[in-house]
């Protein structure tokens, strides 16, 4: 058996409680709001009548009679209940008839005093109604109506289409929470209607407006409407009252619990003049004043659009006098607070809503208006005079006609103080407290002659100065049950230290037992252990009794443990283990695995235990690996394309097992690129340097790419040769003057010489000696032909210094029989170069080698590899095929890890218990 506990909460429907929900154990508890008590349900509150609870409530003489109030109560001067319908009015010494069938302005369950006030009771002022508009800006207002609530228009100076308003029904505390009250009734605004006539520069006038919610307002203790005035106005004089939630003093911080005054209304003459010189003078048709002229009491910021409410004077019932406008500061004194008077706008709000107003309506007994005043006794020094009113429906000194029928005043005088008027009731009913009474400048302003500064308007005594009484400790009952909740009654009695004052509040009480839970079954513990492993089990589980021991009620013994079958597939047996798998790896461990099968059964259950796999690590052999690189040896030649080798070795293996399969075990490394030194062709002959008589040509090679000496450049720059070889014709010098004629007459001749110039002497030599007699000389060539000479034929050409790519070979001849030989078409030349060996040598393919990275950074891969054609060209001779490669590589074991787990899917049922996956 399965029992589900179900956890309890007060967040649906306020956990049936009527005030308060809590959870105690787990268990819902209902408390009440101060004033009121638990019912025998344990879920209903009912008000304590401290009333009829306690003896000597009222012990002050002057107000000896208590007044039960829903949540509290009054002292009055006379007791009301013994007539029939009628109860005493709020805070008053007087009586009212309750309304026969009224639906509106309900009792109310105020208690004490906005500026000067005090705080209200939960429930005092059920029409009350805390407006925030766009969040932040905190107005009052009053229901009139389950859709409709009245205010004041110049709370939306600012607002626009998109400004949001809303509304708090029944509230007392606005920072309390949700759980704190429940009961709070919460509404949007849908539509915002201002009168028409109102002007936001001019926002005292018409200062109204009405707010309708989408959803109907619940009425309840809590939550009720006030009733239109129906044509009803207070008069000056009359007492009535101000609620609110703003600030407490002018620019202060706002009130922390609804707040309430009382405020007599002020004659219309008499406001009118304070403020005569303001801004905005008051408009005796559409406006109320009320206050003191000392102030002190008042609305102020926050309560805007609040209600200004006024017992009727023919019943009990309350009506919305005025709506809180417009004030000096707050509560300054001279200074009263205006307000919307509501009666000249019923009709408006009757035509906007639809809420019927009755004009004509009966009312019981009540006072006329005063008439006119009789004249002065005398035109000066303190005459006096009188006025007088009438009784409707009534008499003189009965109900509705309290006072007198006529008054009389002095006249024709300065200003002068009004009478004192009554006492207020005291502000404790113990232990020191006040009470006062007040006065009002007549004819005059405060500061005129007859009602000078020095004149106080209020006057205080000490009242009820005896100690106040105390309660001694509750003395509580036994509880109705032994667990679980349950109520018990308590009883104090009063302390009074001698006095003749009786304690506030009950003497009597109920409320929850805190007998702690009773004995229920806990959670079931883990299944044991199977008592077989196949064919059919049982295992067990045991659950605890918490807040109790088994055998308690509610913890039966026997009902704490439970059984179920287990392992009921048949037992299985296994077959031989496999053959060793091969080892993961090659080398540097791995592992190998066996496998093996259940017949009959289930891996891991009854006949099968283990596991259906096991694993073995392979004997360690370490991985064939390259040696290092050996050095590069010098290169094979010196010039144009040498090749330099580097080799390794397969240290554990062989080339082209794994971890020596990429790769060569050697490389090539191209080296001294550069061209061969060699001579180029020699250049053309020069002209000879004689014309005649064994002259000489020469013509010049150059060694490129070296130095005359390097191999390939040995020999020499320069070659020679003899030319104009032929005797050259004798140079004559000029000829010399003519001789003088042989004859002086007749035919004779005359001479003249010249020399041959072709055997000038050399320049003489150097001296032997630099002093003391030396000797130089010089030379000269005979011209004659004696001892010239022939060349030899030449010599086969040698073998040429390359055999491809571009080299030299050479050629001898002799001069024969001669000193010299003359030139011939080759000059004088004994030797002979020419190039040869120029077709172009076949190329030479080096190593391959590694070009790029493996395609893998682990496992098997392939990588690019690369090779040059030495000293040819690709495709060429020696170089045929391709350049590249494609090689395969390994870089290593893979180390495999998970990725990142992926999002939850969604659940694959809406309730009742499913599962989600997520994978990676």
């Amino acid at each position: 058996n399965y029992c589900v506990l179900t956890a309890v909460r007060c967040s649906t429907n306020n956990g049936e409680c009527e005030h308060l929900c809590n959870i105690h154990n787990n268990a819902i508890q209902c408390s009440c709001h101060p004033g009121y008590e638990l019912i025998s349900n344990g879920k209903n509150c009912t008000d304590i009548d401290e009333c009829a609870s306690q003896n000597r409530v009222c012990p002050e003489p002057s107000r000896p009679f208590c007044v039960n109030l829903k949540g509290s109560f009054q002292c009055s001067n006379q007791s009301c209940r013994a007539v029939n319908g009628q109860s005493n009015r709020y805070q008053s010494g007087t009586c009212c008839q309750h309304e026969i069938g009224s639906t509106c302005g309900g009792d109310s369950v105020p208690d004490e005093r906005i500026v000067g006030g005090k705080s209200s009771f939960l429930g005092g002022w059920p029409w009350m109604v805390y407006i925030l508009i766009d969040g932040s800006t905190l107005c009052g207002g009053t229901l009139i109506d389950e859709y409709w609530v009245v205010t004041a228009a110049h709370c939306f100076k600012t607002a626009t289409s998109s400004t949001t308003v809303k509304m708090y029904f029944g509230r007392l505390n606005p920072y309390a929470t949700r759980e704190q009250e429940p009961h709070v009734q919460i509404r949007d605004a849908v539509q915002l209607i201002l009168h028409e006539e109102w002007d936001k520069n001019r926002f005292p006038y018409n200062d109204i407006a009405l707010l309708r919610v989408g959803t109907a307002v619940r009425f309840n203790q809590f939550t009720n409407k006030v009733c239109l005035p129906n044509g009803e106005s207070p008069s000056p004089g009359t007492r009535c009252w101000v609620t609110g939630f703003g600030t407490t003093a002018y620019r202060g911080p706002a009130a922390k619990i609804l707040r309430e005054v009382s405020l007599p209304i002020v004659d219309l003459n008499t406001c009118a003049r304070s403020y005569t010189s303001t801004s905005y003078p008051i408009d005796q048709q559409k406006m109320l004043c009320a206050g003191y002229a000392q102030g002190g009491r008042d609305a102020c910021q926050g309560d805007s659009g609040g209600p200004l409410v006024c017992q009727r004077c023919d019943s009990c019932s309350w009506y919305l006098a005025g709506v809180v406008s417009y004030g000096k500061g707050c509560a300054t004194p001279t200074y009263y607070g205006v307000y919307t008077n509501v009666e000249k706008y019923e009709q408006w709000i009757s035509s906007k809503t639809d809420i019927p107003v009755h004009k004509n309506r009966t009312f019981a007994a009540g006072w006329t208006l005063w008439l006119s005043w009789d004249q002065c006794s005398t035109t000066c020094a303190a005459g006096s005079r009188s006025r007088r009113r009438s009784c409707i429906s009534g008499t003189a000194g009965g109900p509705g006609c309290r006072g007198s029928s006529e008054q009389t005043e002095s006249c024709n005088t300065q200003p002068s103080w009004s009478v004192w008027g009554e006492w207020e009731p005291c502000t404790v009913r113990c232990g020191v407290g006040e009470r006062v009474k007040s006065r009002q400048c007549v004819n005059g302003n405060i500061g005129d002659v007859g009602c000078e500064s020095s004149g106080a308007t209020i006057t205080e005594v000490k009242c009820n100065t005896i100690q106040c009484p105390t309660w001694r400790a509750w003395v509580w009952s036994s509880c109705t049950t032994t667990c679980g909740g349950g109520m018990q009654s308590g009883v104090r009695t009063c302390n009074q230290y001698g006095g003749n004052v009786d304690c506030e509040g009950p003497q009597t009480r109920t409320r929850p037992c805190e007998t702690g839970p009773c004995p229920r079954w806990g959670e079931y513990g883990t299944w044991s252990d199977c008592s077989a492993s196949c064919s059919g089990g049982t295992r067990t589980r045991t659950r605890p009794c918490v807040d109790g021991v088994i055998g308690n009620i509610g913890c039966t013994s026997g009902d704490e443990t439970e059984q179920q079958t287990c392992n009921t597939e048949v037992c299985g047996t296994w077959q031989q283990w496999s053959s060793w798998s091969q080892c993961s790896k090659s080398c540097n461990g791995g592992t190998k695995q066996s496998t093996r099968q259940c017949n009959g059964g289930v891996v891991g259950q009854g006949g099968c235990p283990g596991t259906s796999t096991k694993t073995e690590d392979c004997p360690s052999r370490p991985c064939p690996v390259w040696s290092e690189w050996s050095d590069f040896s010098e290169c094979s030649k010196s010039c144009e394309r040498g090749l330099r080798t580097r080799n390794r070795t397969c240290l554990n293996g062989n080339v082209g097992d794994i971890g020596c399969h990429v790769g060569q075990p050697s490389m090539n490394r191209i080296c001294n690129t550069h061209a061969c030194p060699r001579f180029t062709s020699f250049g053309s002959w020069s002209d000879c340097s004689k014309t005649c008589g064994n002259g000489t040509s020469e013509r010049v090679r150059t060694c490129r790419n070296g130095v005359v000496g390097d191999l390939g450049c040995r020999g020499h720059l320069t070659q020679t040769k003899a030319c104009n070889a032929q005797d050259c014709p004798c140079d004559y010098s000029t000829w010399g003057a003519w001789s003088e004629c042989s004859v002086t007459c007749g035919p004779g001749t005359k001479n003249r010489l010249r020399t041959c110039t072709d055997e000038q002497w050399g320049t003489w030599t150097a001296c032997s000696a630099t002093c003391g007699g030396g000797s130089r000389s010089r030379s000269r060539t005979c011209l004659n032909l004696s001892g010239i000479g022939w060349f030899s034929q030449w010599s086969q050409w040698s073998q040429c210094t390359v055999s491809c790519g571009g080299g030299t070979q050479t050629r001898n001849r002799e001069c024969q029989s001669g000193v010299q030989c003359p030139p011939d078409e080759f000059g004088v030349e004994v030797a002979e170069e020419q190039p040869c060996g120029n077709s172009p040598c076949p190329g030479v393919w080096s190593q391959f080698v590694e070009s790029g990275t493996c395609s893998a950074s682990c496992g098997n891969g392939t990588i690019t590899m690369t090779r040059e054609c030495i000293g040819g060209v690709i495709g060429g001779a020696g170089c045929e095929g391709e350049s590249t490669m494609m090689s395969p590589c390994y870089m290593g074991e893979c180390v495999t890890s998970w990725q990142a787990w992926g999002g939850w899917g969604e659940c694959n049922v809406t309730c009742g218990g499913g599962i989600k996956s997520r994978t990676r």
